[in-house]
């Protein structure tokens, strides 16, 4: 006796997936790139600028609130104030402060500025060498420019209403403002000024005949001066 098998069901079709798509790569801007780079190299520069400013920075002496020349330094007028090093030459560094408590101002100095030797002192009498002139000018016989005490100046010798002007340079004699005044009543301003004690006698007698002029020059960080003649 023969038993027939029973045909096997047709396999079911398997199912084919389809491949997933790629995603395309993108491509990289490399001028975005270069421009990374760029600003990753100048934050680096600022970073180490400011930290070499700080690293090579001294305290000097600042000024608080202004003071009037003869006036005493007290303590809140002045404080400690960072410059770069190499900027620090001709002024008072901060280990000074509490010796600078008590003495006078030499010269008038506005908020904010910082303190020379020169500006400061036990009394108002001037530096060893110098010599303060007082001078009395008339309109025109100064800059309409406001001066301010330090200012670099020179006081030369013009031949008066009536004069001729005499060939060659004039006699100039350079000096530092150390104070104006206010208009008096003939609508002169007076001045004084700080020069080289061998240059005073000269500059006071030329002074006295109202044949001078006061021109204004760019600071040169000197104090007072010498006959240029």
């Amino acid at each position: 006796m023969t038993i027939e098998t029973p045909p096997r069901p047709p396999e079911a079709p398997k199912e084919v997936s389809e491949p997933t798509p790629r995603k395309p790569k993108k491509k990289v801007n490399l001028t975005y790139v270069a421009g990374g780079v760029v600003l990753i190299i100048l934050g680096a520069l600022g970073a180490y600028f400011v930290t070499s400013q700080f690293t090579n920075a001294t305290q000097v002496v600042a000024v608080t609130d202004t003071l009037k020349r003869g006036d005493t330094i007290e303590s809140g007028d002045v404080t400690a104030f960072d410059i770069p090093e190499d900027q620090a030459k001709g002024f008072i560094s901060a280990d000074s402060i509490q010796d600078l408590v008590g003495q006078k101002a030499l010269v008038d100095v506005p908020s904010g500025s910082l303190l020379t030797a020169e500006s400061a002192g036990p009394d108002v009498t001037p530096p060893k060498g110098y010599t303060v002139v007082g001078l009395s000018l008339a309109p025109g016989q100064l800059p309409k420019t406001d001066l301010t005490a330090g200012d670099s100046v020179r006081i030369v010798d013009t031949p008066g209403a009536q004069g001729d002007i005499a060939e060659g340079t004039p006699l100039a004699t350079s000096a530092d403002v150390l104070s104006t005044g206010t208009i008096d009543q003939s609508g002169k301003v007076l001045v004084d000024v700080l020069v080289s004690t061998d240059d005073a006698p000269k500059l006071a007698a030329r002074a006295s005949t109202e044949t001078i002029a006061l021109v204004l020059d760019a600071p040169d960080g000197k104090s007072g001066g010498s006959n240029d003649a």
